[in-house]
């Protein structure tokens, strides 16, 4: 199960031309030594924060940079096994869309950063001591404002390596910029650089620029969508109008093969191919079929050999993927990387090894020997909130997305129900006799007493948010009454309970919460609940006597997605949280502790358990896969709080 939600991927050095590594939007950094075939988490003291850039030290292959979106820049000195800042004086409050070394002097590094509202701002800054300081360095450049302390968002740098005082720079609206001290000035170099459609106050975006070995260094560029030069003074398109190389969102990528002099790669939103000196570009791998190309890598040495990071984008899978014939052809190069954005995930009651996952890119996996190999499934839905499985008949499983679907084959194969609309949250009574639904923009509650095949629509007696019922975002059947169930609510719903199997319903508090995300009944005394709600923070509520009062327990956490009762103690409870990761309680509720330990990014929504002794415990995580342990019964449970309770 692989995927990278953004990356860029570099290849490691001079002579280890099997060694890759790969940043992803949310999972860190990935490595591999053997081209491809398998990878291994690289990023031992990096934060969650996406990776836009990644490059290594032109002389020592065991150094590396890591630009990251918000949170600076990072390095690596042992080949990515231990990460630390390297961010000294430089702003983090903006994307760094591109990190060069001075290929004669390692501790010279230039970093281009952009941000705010359409990437307008940026800036440009130096480091003379291997990234451990920087200094702005952006004398020349307009300013993005009167009164602003911003550039221009600033895309794309190029230092030349035969004077590497001489230095280039492509802007977001302002054009391109050269540098002939090193980065103490800019100018504009943006004559026959074209306009936006109609103005002449803003120049189309310069995306990417690069010097043509093969032409004495001559720069280039993509620029809104075409391939241009720089010589004499002026810019001047070679691509034909007809052939757009990227589209030209944010940074794009543009490289010369080291020995075939007519032959030049891009990536931005494809992966795209020139071998007449950039005149016409034919796409390989891309939008239509392949989703987003952030960024490519070649050894020098090997240059047939292409590495892409793709995006997760409708019918694509993401990951990483190789071409060995110079980009003609491509496969999947990415087992090992766990990358993908988990919203949800359900284990077979029956046999544990069987785990049916949704993501948040509308893709379903399922795995039948434990996590070893995956299948894959798109239901070109934007993404899948919530999966379960009757328990009576793990064949049957329910999927909500933005239609609800329907499997009978353990999930090969799924099929749209007509009936339901707008799902969000679903719940299966112990003896699967009744199957609940919740649904978004005022549909509701469904309910099915058929096994799916026929479905009715419960809206009255449900909280009204204006005219319409309030959002359903969660719901759980009693496990001691089939008839008993409960809805969490947005929008000052709170949350109510039916006891008629959802025919009528009665708001049992919490109205001041705005979103109730999760709902558990104690599967063994059905006065006990436990809910996760919140306003602007997330808190866990508990109530022992059925919903008629609550007590905060944990305050000031992230909101809580999902809990699961262990099934060998009911007082030992696990949730899901949106940013703190796991949390377990040993007392039913009272008290909660972290249980995080491995997590690397901590946005859990989805949690299941299984029925073993001991159990295994599954949490997906949004943008790191999906992890798992078995939980060894307690010998104690006297930790220390991470979370503070008020009651």
């Amino acid at each position: 199960m692989t995927s990278i939600a953004m990356g860029a991927v570099v290849t490691e050095g001079t002579t280890h031309t099997e060694t890759v590594y790969v940043g992803t939007r949310d999972a860190g950094v990935f490595k591999t030594i053997d081209g491809g075939q398998s990878w291994e988490p690289a990023r031992d003291g990096l934060t969650f924060y996406p990776i836009r850039t990644l490059v290594t030290d032109p002389q020592d292959p065991n150094i590396l940079y890591a630009g990251t979106d918000y949170n600076g820049i990072w390095k690596s000195t042992d080949g990515g096994e231990r990460w630390s800042k390297s961010s000294g004086g430089l702003y983090e409050g903006l994307i760094v869309f591109d990190v060069d070394i001075d290929p004669h002097s390692r501790d010279t590094l230039y970093a281009s950063l952009a941000g705010g509202v359409g990437l307008g701002i940026g800036n440009v800054y130096k480091s003379e001591d291997g990234g451990a300081t920087w200094t702005l360095k952006d004398a020349g450049m307009p300013r993005s404002s009167d009164t602003s302390t911003y550039t221009n968002g600033v895309f794309t740098l190029v230092i030349d390596p035969d004077d590497t005082s001489l230095l280039y720079a492509g802007t977001n609206f302002e054009g391109a910029f050269r540098s002939t001290d090193g980065g103490e000035t800019w100018a504009p170099i943006n004559d026959g650089l074209p306009f936006r459609t109609g103005t002449t106050d803003y120049r189309k975006s310069v995306n990417a620029l690069a010097l043509d070995p093969h032409h004495g260094n001559r720069l280039s560029a993509i620029i809104g969508r075409r391939y241009y030069v720089f010589e004499a003074g002026n810019w001047q398109q070679v691509s034909q109008d007809s052939f757009s190389v990227n589209t030209g969102i944010a940074r794009a990528h543009l490289t010369f093969h080291p020995t075939l002099s007519t032959t030049l790669y891009s990536a931005g939103d494809r992966f795209s191919k020139s071998t007449d000196g950039g005149v016409n570009w034919t796409k390989y791998l891309g939008w239509d079929d392949s989703g987003h190309v952030p960024e490519i890598a070649f050894h020098r040495q090997t240059p047939g050999t292409i590495y892409a990071a793709t995006d997760i984008l409708m019918k694509c899978w993401g990951g990483v993927y190789k071409s060995s014939d110079q980009g003609e052809s491509w496969a999947e190069a990415s087992q090992g990387i766990t990358a993908v954005p988990v919203q949800s995930v359900a284990i077979d009651p029956q046999d544990d090894a069987i785990i049916h996952v949704g993501a948040g890119s509308g893709h379903v996996y399922r795995t039948e020997d434990g996590g070893e190999t995956w299948s894959r499934t798109y239901l070109g839905s934007i993404g899948i909130s919530d999966i379960a499985m009757n328990p009576q008949d793990p064949q049957t499983i329910y999927l909500a997305s933005t239609r609800f679907y329907t499997s009978t084959d353990q999930g090969e194969t799924f099929q749209e129900v007509d009936q339901v609309e707008y799902p969000e949250c679903i719940d299966i009574a112990a003896d699967s006799s009744a199957i609940y639904v919740g649904a978004s923009f005022g549909r509701g509650v469904y309910r099915s007493t058929s096994g799916g095949s026929t479905w009715s629509q419960i809206t009255e007696t449900l909280p009204l948010f204006g005219s319409s019922v309030c959002p359903i975002l969660s719901i759980a059947v009693d496990p001691n009454d089939r008839d008993t169930v409960w809805a969490g609510m947005q929008y000052g719903g709170g949350i109510a309970r039916s006891t008629d199997g959802g025919d009528t319903w009665h708001v049992k508090g919490l109205t001041e919460t705005n979103f109730v995300e999760a709902i558990a009944v104690d599967p063994t005394n059905s006065d006990e609940i436990l809910a996760g709600g919140g306003f602007w923070e997330g808190s866990i509520f508990k109530s022992t006597d059925g919903g008629e009062t609550w007590q905060e327990k944990a305050s000031g956490i992230a909101f809580v997605q999902d809990f699961v009762y262990d099934p060998r103690n009911p007082r030992w409870v696990y949730a899901a949280t949106e940013g703190y990761g796991v949390l377990r309680s040993f007392d039913g509720g009272e008290s909660w502790h972290d249980y995080s330990s491995g997590i690397f990014y901590p946005v859990l929504y989805s949690l299941d358990i299984s029925t073993d002794d001991p159990p295994l415990l599954v949490a997906g995580s949004y943008g790191s896969g999906l992890y798992w342990i078995r939980p060894a019964a307690p010998k104690h449970v006297f930790l220390p709080l991470v979370v503070r309770s008020n009651s």
